[in-house]
């Protein structure tokens, strides 16, 4: 499945990058050396002429055309992608062909693993300095605690001197947001209070039940390490994100 995903993205990507090629080099001068201006003027005087429907899909190609180069691929490399393109256009197939598809579809799946890596490794460092800044933030702040483990929290009620270990249950209401204040799941919101075993859930949820009574309610600010790490979670989660929750301890299960 993941395989046709890609082929069917390359064949889209090849396809409409040809059509930058092409209309490209309809426009080259005769000159061998051409300067900046002589290269310019042609596409500048011709873009007066095209309808609004080319210029959004000569947008289009230069946008998969530019995407292909991000990919790392070579000046040949293109060029020998605009061929092949060509040749499947003219319904010319070379004997070669068959015997280097599975190579060809390999080379494109690295490529997009790879930028899909580089694009979460990126992801990640942006949202730790993000987080990193905001629990600095916090630090003297009235009311707030920080743990051993980078945990920071503060008690908005007091509960009672029953106090959950972590081989409990507990039953609560809670609020998680991002720390730009997006809310990414809410059992308030859903007017419906969940139970789990505190040994099921993120390391800072577990170890910030602990330290509120049993009808008491606290906020809890979770730095990535002890909330979902690198991996994130979901699409509302992001890699390496800090978070927050506003929980309230309704009841302990033993």
């Amino acid at each position: 499945m993941l395989l046709n995903f890609f082929s069917k993205l390359f064949v889209l990507a090849a396809s409409c990058t040809l059509l930058l090629w092409t209309i490209g080099c309809s426009q080259k001068p005769s000159s061998e050396t051409p300067s900046t201006e002589e290269t310019s003027a042609p596409e500048t005087t011709m873009s007066q002429t095209l309808t609004e429907n080319q210029k959004i899909h000569r947008a289009l190609g230069y946008s998969v055309g530019s995407d292909l180069r991000m990919k790392s691929y070579s000046e040949d490399e293109v060029e020998q992608i605009l061929a092949g393109v060509r040749l499947a256009a003219s319904g010319d197939q070379p004997e070669y062909l068959d015997g280097f598809r599975d190579q060809a579809f390999q080379i494109l799946n690295e490529k997009a693993s790879r930028r899909a890596q580089e694009r979460q490794d990126s992801e990640i460092t942006v949202n730790k300095a993000a987080g990193e800044a905001f629990i600095k933030s916090l630090d003297g702040k009235e009311g707030i605690l920080k743990s051993d483990s980078g945990l920071c929290y503060e008690i908005l009620t007091e509960g009672s001197d029953k106090y959950a270990t972590i081989a409990d249950s507990v039953n609560v209401h809670y609020h998680g947001t991002l720390i730009d204040g997006t809310v990414f799941d809410s059992s308030v919101q859903r007017g419906e209070p969940v139970t789990f075993p505190l040994n099921g859930v993120v390391k800072g949820f577990s170890e910030g039940l602990t330290l509120v009574g049993e009808g008491g309610k606290i906020r809890l600010y979770m730095p990535s390490d002890i909330a979902y790490g690198d991996r994130g979670s979901g699409g509302a989660i992001g890699p390496g994100a800090t978070l927050i929750f506003e929980v309230e301890l309704l009841k302990i299960n033993p």
